[in-house]
């Protein structure tokens, strides 16, 4: 089968990719123009360059695809509106449209569970509402909105899958900030790590992506998708630094005093206009202070989903993959 898939460079994209790959389908992928496509296009992957926002780029890329996965987004929590909501929700429409006018079947697009928020979720399930914080979630709440349109309106299969804080190999994002972080000893936790995290291997992320587009259940249907366990924040930064040789993380701060100087430290960034995001955010004490856990029934009832990378192998494998390439 034809496929076509948005950030295959990327994280969770080239896992997918891989994927998709070994399971016989013919890829291929949009990547900008200085993106490095060797590595794919040696298993067969074939490349159109540019970006979301180049119409005439995407209706070349999706003709004769039968399933498109949406990988593509721009990331952060710190940021103009405007820049997140061109990525991810005119460039999710621009694709959308696409798709249509190729006649694809199946669009499975990524979300992330942040769409719910940053308030105390235990056993969130996909019907829990939206509460958005910050632009970047806000532009994947529009964006999810804007997908399920064109399944309403029967132009598309449309299958959703909200991922949560995914670790593994080719992480580039988060994996070099936490080992400084944990090999300096400048970790603090909130509340003692006490609050739940919603922590996901990456590749169970790519393998419920592939099932989303193969499975009759998932059309019309939203996922979360995570390692299934309730593991704290403190049991994850003490795996991390066990599997560093790191000290493990011996401060903490009380959740009212991180939460006000969050707020004090971003009122003053924002005056500032500092490009960068302060030590503490409202969003950041949140996020570690309060629990995420994200139910993921519907996804073993309808997808078959069935997370086998418990944490620490998880982590192992980041840790390596980050040693060699750092």
């Amino acid at each position: 089968m034809q496929v076509f898939v948005t950030g295959a460079t990327g994280f969770l994209g080239s896992h997918l990719t891989e994927l998709l790959v070994a399971e016989g389908h013919r890829v291929r992928a949009l990547a900008q123009r200085n993106s490095r496509t060797d590595w794919l296009e040696r298993l067969g992957v074939q490349f159109v360059h540019g970006d979301l926002a180049d119409q005439d780029i995407l209706r070349d890329g999706v003709k004769g695809c039968e399933i498109v996965f949406h990988c593509a987004a721009i990331q952060g929590r710190w940021g103009a509106r405007a820049s997140y909501i061109e990525a991810n929700t005119t460039g999710t429409r621009n694709l959308l449209d696409a798709s249509v006018a190729a006649g694809v079947r199946r669009f499975v697009h990524t979300s992330t569970v942040g769409v719910l928020g940053e308030d105390n979720l235990l056993d969130a399930d996909e019907s829990t509402p939206y509460a958005p914080m910050n632009p970047y979630q806000e532009s994947k709440v529009i964006a999810e909105k804007l997908a399920l349109s064109y399944q309403a309106s029967d132009q598309l299969e449309v299958a959703i899958v909200r991922p949560g804080w995914m670790h593994g190999e080719r992480d580039g994002q988060s994996i070099g900030r936490l080992v400084a972080a944990l090999q300096s000893g400048r970790i603090a936790l909130i509340d003692g790590g006490r609050a739940i995290g919603s922590f996901t291997y990456v590749g169970h992320t790519a393998r419920a992506l592939y099932l989303a587009s193969a499975r009759a259940e998932a059309i019309g249907q939203i996922y979360h998708i995570t390692n299934g366990a309730r593991t704290t924040n403190k049991e994850f930064f003490d795996t991390l630094a066990d599997l560093l040789g790191a000290p493990l993380p011996r401060w903490s701060i009380p959740y009212p005093i991180a939460y006000t100087a969050g707020i004090a430290m971003e009122s003053a960034a924002l005056a500032l206009r500092t490009s960068e995001p302060p030590l503490l955010t409202r969003f950041r004490v949140k996020s570690f202070g309060r629990h995420h856990h994200f139910g993921i029934a519907k996804a073993r009832r309808q997808l078959g989903y069935a997370p086998e990378v418990n944490l620490r192998e998880g982590l192992r494998r980041a840790v390596e993959w980050w040693k060699t390439n750092a």
